[in-house]
């Protein structure tokens, strides 16, 4: 909650706090998270000695998408965060719309199919938006078709 324009309150601990205290979000040019730096990394220490926190870490990690990722975050973490960043002020409208999906889906206010709509086949499926101004209308395409109606190569 803000209060003044150099204080926030910190949603988790609700303690007034100087802006600096609170870290820049990278996928939102100008916002700050909500959440103290102290209250984050408490969150981030419980998280990572938790059973179930190191169980979702490894998942990731080895995951075709976390291996490639953290390979390039690595190389060159500027660079990363400065893609991430530059994609969000090239594309605020497709960056909304998959939040706005992404949110439903969440919430079980939509409901992604178990199979693709051209091939039919089942295994991972991507939503795909023909128009960013109808975030809910969703093609759910498997990762190869998703990839041939974008043109680009499937890996």
């Amino acid at each position: 909650m803000r209060m003044a324009s150099d204080t926030f309150q910190c949603t988790k601990c609700g303690i007034l706090k100087d802006i600096n205290n609170f870290t820049v979000r990278n996928d939102r040019l100008g916002h700050r998270f909500t959440i103290c730096q102290d209250c984050r990394r408490n969150y981030n220490n419980q998280q990572n000695h938790t059973e179930s926190g190191k169980l979702s870490k490894r998942k990731y990690n080895v995951s075709e998408k976390g291996r490639y990722l953290g390979a390039i975050r690595v190389r060159n973490p500027e660079i990363a965060r400065r893609n991430a960043r530059d994609s969000i002020i090239r594309n605020p409208l497709q960056i909304s719309c998959r939040r706005k999906y992404q949110w439903d889906l969440k919430h079980k206010l939509l409901i992604k199919p178990k199979y693709c709509s051209k091939c039919h086949t089942i295994g991972r499926i991507e939503g795909h938006h023909n128009d960013y101004t109808k975030p809910y209308d969703v093609e759910w395409l498997c990762h190869a078709c998703h990839f041939l109606t974008h043109g680009k190569r499937v890996y």
